[in-house]
């Protein structure tokens, strides 16, 4: 269970291959300090450089799921002219940027469409059996939830708790950030199991002279194409 990232770093797409469902929820407030708008790549002559997705004003009270995206300059030209500059010399630039073209090519109306298509694709891409859930309205009772009980445990807690109930989950897996915020004493004490996901120690031939860990999957790809990423996705541990 995950907010739907704009192309995400590898990590995310362990964390998915890990699951048997993983749910893209964007009933959140968007935080334009998160990764659902942007992510990193590696640009020539500049080093890690940022894509962005432009929204519509009066984004920022809004909740994911509500975002618009911004059509009133050329961005999908643009990334896709810095993705040709910085990544024609990547060894498998032929195989991926149609890949990246063909998920650009459609015009999303929402952000949280497009980040969930591009999501899912890449996922297929990369051959990650995990069943994707991304209904809005399935989860709009937790929200709702929420507001209306009162927990000693805080809002992020109990949200995950019941999206597990109404899963009938077992266990849950979070991304390796959440061993800061989640006991696993109190997920335990509801009958589930807490596992974080921890990506091992890992490299590629990448366009910078040094190593920049953590770009986007667009910078993987390019530089180690579908199969050797396929590789690198089984790169982690379950703790």
């Amino acid at each position: 269970m995950s907010q739907p990232y704009f192309f995400p770093y590898i990590g995310y797409f362990q964390l998915i291959h890990a699951a048997d469902r993983f749910i893209l929820y964007d009933n959140l407030l968007y935080n334009k300090r998160g990764w659902v708008q942007r992510n990193r790549i590696y640009t020539a002559g500049k080093g890690e450089d940022y894509i962005i997705v432009p929204l519509k004003s009066r984004s920022y009270s809004k909740y994911i799921n509500e975002l618009a995206i911004d059509y009133s300059n050329p961005w999908k030209e643009k990334l896709l002219k810095k993705l040709r500059h910085s990544y024609k010399k990547a060894a498998y630039y032929e195989e991926i940027y149609p890949f990246i073209a063909s998920l650009l090519a459609e015009d999303y109306l929402l952000l949280s469409q497009l980040n969930n298509r591009t999501i899912r694709a890449t996922a297929n891409l990369l051959g990650i059996q995990t069943t994707i859930i991304s209904n809005s309205q399935a989860y709009e009772t937790i929200e709702e939830e929420l507001k209306n009980r009162e927990c000693s445990y805080e809002a992020k807690t109990q949200r995950i708790l019941l999206a597990c109930q109404k899963e009938k989950a077992d266990t849950y897996i979070n991304a390796i950030g959440g061993l800061a915020l989640y006991s696993k004493d109190i997920f335990r004490a509801n009958g589930i199991d807490l596992r974080f996901v921890q990506t091992a120690v890992y490299t590629y031939r990448q366009q910078a002279t040094d190593f920049i860990p953590h770009l986007s999957i667009i910078d993987v790809l390019f530089n180690c194409g579908t199969e050797k990423t396929k590789e690198l996705l089984t790169h982690y541990t379950l703790i």
